[in-house]
């Protein structure tokens, strides 16, 4: 499950579902033994303007498929397109997946056995300390991430307001390393506002690509 199509997703996406393929055979073992591997992909995120696409392996001229059945086959669900009034299974299970409800949740789990069992694995996690640990890791990463987008994004619109100066530009990546340290919570005190005050653009390009990529300052 993702929350945001970053670049190259769908190379990642590909790379996960090969893996599994090829997870299935021992050395020496047959391909004859390759069994149908089914990628799903929930994304948080709009990316083609369709709730449920379905991507496989045929030939470009007249969609023939490719072999004696679809071996490569990802489905793409893109949460923000859910219509929560339709009720067939693969609805439902979208909307048990993104609720925070608790009472929407009960309905869905009375109404779908299949559901009910989901519910209590879910319950069960929570009350796993390592479980919880993990989660509220990914979550912290979701937000961090988050973050790092808005902050690039008012980059962009400060850069375009600069007019193409590079002063403006160095300011906007300045006022973005700042912006990024607090929510790391690595201190912004005189001694780092001053180095970037004295710093290049690209400096300052480097010590935004080292905050994005490990959340550290570079020494």
């Amino acid at each position: 499950m993702q929350c945001d199509p970053r670049g190259h997703s769908e190379k990642r996406w590909l790379f996960q579902w090969a893996r599994v393929v090829g997870s299935q055979l021992e050395r020496g073992q047959s391909h004859i033994a390759l069994e149908r591997v089914i990628g799903i992909v929930f994304l948080d995120a709009r990316i083609s303007g369709r709730f449920h696409s379905i991507y496989g392996l045929r030939e470009v001229h007249d969609g023939t498929l490719f072999g004696s059945e679809e071996l490569l086959e990802i489905h793409l669900l893109e949460l923000p397109l859910l219509d929560a009034s339709r009720d067939d299974p693969l609805h439902c299970w979208v909307r048990f997946l993104r609720t925070v409800d608790a009472a929407e949740l009960e309905s869905l789990a009375k109404e779908y056995p299949i559901m009910a069992e989901a519910k209590e694995a879910l319950e069960r996690l929570s009350a796993d300390p390592h479980a919880r640990a993990l989660y509220e890791a990914r979550l912290k990463q979701r937000l961090y991430m988050e973050t790092v987008n808005e902050v690039v994004r008012a980059e962009g619109l400060a850069q375009g307001r600069a007019e193409g100066r590079a002063e403006g530009r160095a300011e906007a990546r300045a006022e973005a390393i700042v912006d990024i340290c607090g929510f790391l919570g690595i201190p912004v005190d005189e001694t780092l506002r001053a180095r970037l005050a004295r710093a290049d653009l690209a400096e300052l390009e480097a010590i935004l690509t080292s905050l994005r990529t490990t959340r550290t300052l570079p020494g």
